[in-house]
């Protein structure tokens, strides 16, 4: 499937503008016409006497879109704001028995894409805005990044010291195989792979629970219980994503 054209977060608003001049005009030819024919002034005669006060009118209206729009898009970056995965910093103190809480949140994240795929058609998950990844990418790279969690399975189990780093350019050349195929395979592809996650933290021994390698880019050690946490991060930060792009591709009020 070829990339779709991005589409321009104002697009909608523009067109409602578009529309709500269309519509003044023709109230402003309703009321001259009650007029001629013996009636009486209505609402929008009393308001707009003649075609200074129309544009006048129009022009409020549209500084009022404008101003919506940037405030709209102010709120969208300060509720959506966070640095890239590459930086983020984390703290890692959960005691080894709150893996099963981080399971949890781990298996909620189908259920959680599951809904930020209703009605959205498959035309718009492929949508790239921001110069960023589409929601396509964006959940096909959740099923990409599975495979990296379950090497740093096998490093806990062969006892490594330093666990196998994520290669930035290798999931970007990933990435590009999601714009080519439905959003629904990378999300089926996503939930097989989860499935699998899940069930070898469910039944991890004592032992893998206890073991620890060094994680370079955070520079710090992370138990198995921290690598849970760290995934269930990434999670959000992707769904918290993808949420951003159906309220910007206007599937979402917000």
């Amino acid at each position: 499937m070829p990339t779709a054209t991005p589409a321009s977060p104002r697009s909608d608003s523009e067109a409602s503008l578009v529309g709500l001049r269309a519509n003044v005009t023709l109230a402003i030819k309703v009321c001259h016409t009650t007029r001629s024919n013996g009636g009486k002034d209505c609402g929008w005669m009393k308001l707009v006497r003649d075609e200074q006060s129309v544009m006048s009118v129009l022009l409020i209206v549209s500084q009022a879109i404008v101003m919506g729009l940037e405030s709209r898009s102010a709120q969208l970056s300060s509720e959506f704001d966070r640095p890239p995965w590459a930086q983020r910093k984390f703290s890692f103190v959960h005691p080894p028995w709150m893996l099963a809480d981080f399971v949890e949140r781990l298996r909620g994240i189908l259920p959680r894409v599951d809904a930020l795929l209703l009605g959205l058609d498959d035309r718009h998950a492929h949508v790239q805005l921001e110069g960023k990844w589409s929601i396509a990418q964006n959940i096909g790279h959740l099923s990409d990044v599975e495979e990296l969690w379950q090497e740093r399975l096998d490093d806990l189990r062969n006892k490594r010291k330093v666990y196998a780093p994520a290669v930035g350019s290798r999931f970007q050349e990933l990435a590009k195989r999601h714009q080519d195929r439905p959003v629904v395979e990378a999300l089926e592809e996503f939930r097989s792979r989860r499935t699998r996650l899940v069930e070898a933290l469910s039944k991890a021994s004592p032992e893998l629970q206890q073991a620890s390698a060094f994680h370079e880019r955070l520079q710090m050690p992370m138990r198995l219980v921290d690598c849970a946490q760290f995934y269930a991060e990434n999670d959000d930060h992707h769904a918290l994503r993808i949420r951003k792009l159906r309220i910007m591709l206007g599937v979402d009020a917000g």
